[in-house]
């Protein structure tokens, strides 16, 4: 009996297949209803195909370039560092030196000196 089951869901399920697209979603009901045992159940009239929405034009632009250079995450990562070696001291005077006061108010041209000297006072330590 359990290869008959699975004989009826293969035939079920290839029916599904070979109906297409315009009625994917009545076929998926009828084949749940089918698999939980609803044989009374009659599939549903054929749907229209659905209109396909044309890509807009944000849709057709190319993904942004990743910026060149450090990110504010590499920096925000070697401020923890800083402070993971106990270099507190040195991550504000460090900081500083680029008149910023937290990783978001540190200029984005200043990165890769900052990572330089992060990296010098990581290797001091």
């Amino acid at each position: 009996m359990a290869d008959d089951m699975r004989a009826v869901r293969a035939i079920a399920l290839s029916e599904a297949i070979k109906s297409g697209t315009t009625d994917v979603l009545a076929t998926a009901k009828s084949f749940l209803a089918f698999l939980n045992g609803d044989e009374d159940t009659q599939p549903e009239q054929e749907a229209k195909p659905a209109k396909v929405a044309k890509p807009t034009k944000a849709a057709k632009q190319e993904p942004k370039e990743e910026p060149e250079g450090p990110t504010k995450e590499q920096v925000g990562a070697a401020v923890e560092k800083l402070l993971d070696a106990n270099k507190r001291k040195e991550a504000i005077a460090l900081m500083g030196k680029y008149k910023a006061t937290s990783v978001s108010s540190l200029d984005e041209k200043h990165y890769a000196d900052f990572l330089e000297g992060a990296e010098t006072i990581l290797m001091a330590a």
